[in-house]
């Protein structure tokens, strides 16, 4: 029996399960680059929280202090 797209069950279940590890072999690659992504943001915050001064000092000469 075929469906809409003239494939048969067999067809579109190899259709599919080759489309899903296609997709998880993204999806890996994608949480690996996430991972990296995710250790520079928190070092760029933690580096930033360093660097607040320069608000600070504008918030001194703004407030006359």
């Amino acid at each position: 029996m075929l469906n809409r797209q003239g494939m048969s069950a067999d067809d579109s279940c190899s259709t599919t399960l080759t489309d899903y590890l296609k997709f998880d072999s993204e999806m890996s690659v994608v949480s690996a680059v996430w991972k990296e992504c995710r250790r520079l943001i928190e070092a760029y915050n933690e580096q930033q929280v360093g660097h607040d001064c320069s608000h600070c000092v504008f918030t001194s000469y703004v407030s006359g202090g």
